[in-house]
């Protein structure tokens, strides 16, 4: 099969979902840090999977070890965690949120995609390029593969407008290409509102605001408009109403909130496109 140019260049939302191809949307796995016999353990393992024949590697690596927590390679004892990312170039550049792969370079991170939506999602070796953590979002790089990737096409996010449909494809819980609709509940939410309201240290000076049921661990995932094109990176949300003055916000900052239910308000908030952009050109 040959991996041709962007996927989202003049697509509609439903073409975006069918059986035929699948968008840049990815699974990003964290292994941790670890010495170098340990990597080679990691590797060794994944490339096993990936050989398997008439199976999903990363199907076959979740049934194994599960999506998030400790389990044990050996005699060796490793901590796992995953979350969403985006393709943004054909040579297999990724963006993802730095809270959850940190800023050690050393960090084993793998990559899980298939360009097929209902295909076997393979398991690609990544590295860490650079984090930012300030403003929490990570550039990866895929490496040792030959193939080109399909790639993401940047939206303009200063045009985004309150009451505007998006969607989102993120991988919560290490689930992968879970779809959702949201709608822009304020296309601006400035840092000194949200901390005031919720003592949530944005990471940059406006946040957009949707309105949706996002299922946890969503972090990371690419906020798209109808025509595909990337507006941003969910980057936290508001699990449970604050009972006090001190609030917080799950995802980029540990929560703060407490409550007598469990029913979430709907408040997510976005790292918008054009932040993320100015930093990956250095302006």
């Amino acid at each position: 099969m040959v991996f041709g140019p962007p996927v989202f260049a003049g697509e509609k939302t439903s073409e975006l979902v069918s059986d035929v191809i699948g968008p840049p949307a990815c699974t990003v796995i964290n292994f941790g840090r670890y010495d170098e016999k340990s990597k080679k353990n990691l590797n060794e393992m994944i490339t096993g999977l990936n050989h398997r024949v008439d199976a999903d590697p990363y199907e076959e690596l979740m049934l194994e070890y599960g999506s998030y927590g400790q389990y044990r390679f050996g005699n060796e004892l490793f901590i796992k965690s995953s979350l969403s990312g985006v393709i943004i170039s054909e040579s297999g550049r990724v963006l993802t949120l730095a809270h959850g792969v940190g800023p050690e370079s050393d960090n084993v991170i793998y990559v899980a995609w298939s360009y097929s939506e209902n295909g076997p999602r393979m398991l690609y070796q990544a590295r860490i390029l650079r984090a930012n953590m300030a403003l929490d979002v990570a550039e990866l790089e895929i490496i040792e593969t030959k193939i080109k990737f399909p790639y993401v096409v940047w939206g303009d996010s200063s045009e985004v407008k309150t009451g505007d449909d998006v969607f989102i494809i993120s991988s919560p819980l290490g689930m992968p290409f879970t779809f959702n609709r949201c709608e822009v509940a304020h296309s601006r939410r400035t840092r000194g509102l949200l901390k005031a309201l919720f003592n949530f240290n944005a990471p940059c000076e406006s946040m957009m605001q949707l309105s949706g049921n996002l299922p946890g661990g969503s972090s990371g995932g690419p906020v798209f408009n109808v025509r595909g094109h990337l507006l941003g990176f969910v980057q936290s949300r508001i699990e449970k109403e604050p009972i006090s003055d001190r609030g917080g916000a799950s995802g980029g900052e540990e929560s703060k909130f407490s409550g007598k239910n469990n029913n979430p308000p709907n408040i997510n908030f976005v790292l918008p496109a054009n932040e993320v952009r100015k930093w990956l050109e250095g302006k």
